[in-house]
């Protein structure tokens, strides 16, 4: 990419941004707490225009013509790279009080199952992280300012968050309470597996995704099984 090119992204972030914070001080006038996300979707959009590749890969998957995208079940980089690889970190996570998170856990988890309900889904789960750390009042350490580290399953009864245990200290263990079933985070997949197994995936009842939800979900799950919110606007996650 061109270096004006990106100046011009870089300009049209910032104007987006000034946007954003006017548009902030008219919300918080009537809805104190209520953090608006919109930044990194107009980011992409910004991204996409100038580069020319989408960053949705079913956009980009129609844009290949006679082409496809092969999903690969082992990470290439994995095989490569598995003799002196470094461990991932185990930094502890942290709880946010609702001071600082705006809304309980039991207010979030309510909200998303009310979405469910309306759209007559069984399930919500899989999604991207940083909207689970919004669901659960929780953000990791790992890497700095991102909260990367959990994924979860939401159902009408129930909700099952998959984190690393040697991250999770007596604090978010009393924050999640009984409310949240712990489970150590590489156990998506074998969940999701054996749920499917079980036949509790049905097609009158989907699981509800957001449109950045991980392909290894998806694909397991069987699109059939699958409803889509595309832009979906969880908060954002200070």
């Amino acid at each position: 990419m061109a270096q004006h090119d990106i100046t011009s992204v870089m300009q049209d972030v910032a104007a987006v941004r000034q946007d954003v914070a006017a548009l902030q001080h008219d919300v918080n006038a009537i809805a104190p707490g209520i953090t608006l996300a919109r930044v990194v979707t107009v980011m992409q959009q910004a991204w996409e225009r100038v580069s020319g590749v989408s960053l949705d890969a079913q956009a980009l998957k129609r844009s290949l013509g006679d082409s496809e995208l092969v999903l690969l079940l082992n990470n290439p980089v994995a095989i490569v790279w598995a003799s002196d690889r470094p461990q991932r970190p185990k930094n502890k996570d942290l709880a946010l009080d609702v001071d600082y998170s705006g809304e309980t856990l039991n207010t979030t988890l309510q909200g998303v199952r009310e979405e469910m309900a309306i759209g007559k889904c069984g399930r919500d789960g899989g999604h991207l992280l940083h909207e689970a750390a919004w669901l659960f009042n929780l953000r990791g350490t790992n890497i700095d300012f991102n909260p990367v580290f959990v994924y979860a399953v939401v159902e009408q009864d129930s909700a099952v968050l998959f984190i690393d245990e040697a991250q999770v200290d007596d604090a978010v263990k009393a924050h999640l309470g009984q409310e949240v079933l712990a489970k150590p985070y590489r156990e998506i997949l074998s969940y999701i597996r054996a749920l499917i197994e079980r036949g509790s995936m049905r097609k009158v009842q989907p699981v509800l995704l957001v449109d950045k939800a991980n392909l290894a979900v998806v694909h397991m799950l069987g699109e059939e099984n699958v409803a889509i919110l595309h832009g979906y606007p969880f908060p954002a996650v200070p």
